[in-house]
C-alpha cells in the first residue's frame, strides 16, 4: 500500500501542477512528492502558558517526520484559554474547539496534533486502516 495514499490526489497528474509548483516554492523536489505528508496541528501561542512551550514539540515532530522519510506540514489551531475565557460567552465553546481539534480538512496522509495541559492526543486516521 503507498504511504502517501490521500496526499497523492492532491499532487500527481497534469492537473496538479499548479499544486506540485506551491510545494516547489517551499523548497520540495520532485522526490519529495513520493513520501507521505503529515500535518503538524500546532496550538503554540504566547497567550497561556499552557501553550507556550509547544513550538519546541511541534519542532521535535517535524525533525522526527523528517527522519522517518514523511514530508510534515504544520499548520496553526485556535488557542482558547479557559482562564480568561472564564465569566464570558467565550466559555461556553471552549470544550467544542478542543473536540474539533485541528486540521480536520488536512489533505495529507496522517496528522498529528499537540496541545496544553492535559489535552495532548496523537492522531492517527489511518489506524486500523
Amino acid at each position: 500500500m503507498s504511504l502517501n495514499r490521500r496526499s497523492k490526489h492532491i499532487t500527481e497528474g497534469v492537473a496538479r501542477a499548479p499544486n506540485r509548483s506551491m510545494y516547489y516554492a517551499m523548497g520540495y523536489e520532485e522526490g519529495d512528492f513520493s513520501k507521505p505528508m503529515v500535518g503538524v496541528a500546532n496550538g503554540h501561542s504566547t497567550i497561556t502558558p499552557c501553550n507556550s512551550g509547544l513550538q519546541r514539540l511541534a519542532d521535535a515532530a517535524v525533525e522526527g517526520l523528517k527522519d522517518a522519510g514523511a514530508n510534515p506540514q504544520v499548520f496553526g489551531t485556535p488557542t482558547i484559554s479557559d482562564a480568561m475565557a472564564m465569566g464570558t460567552e467565550g466559555m461556553k465553546y471552549s470544550l467544542v474547539s478542543r473536540e474539533q481539534g485541528g486540521g480536520a480538512a488536512f489533505p495529507g496522509d496522517r496528522r498529528t496534533q499537540d496541545a496544553g495541559l492535559d489535552r495532548r492526543t496523537g492522531w492517527d486516521e489511518s489506524a486500523g486502516a
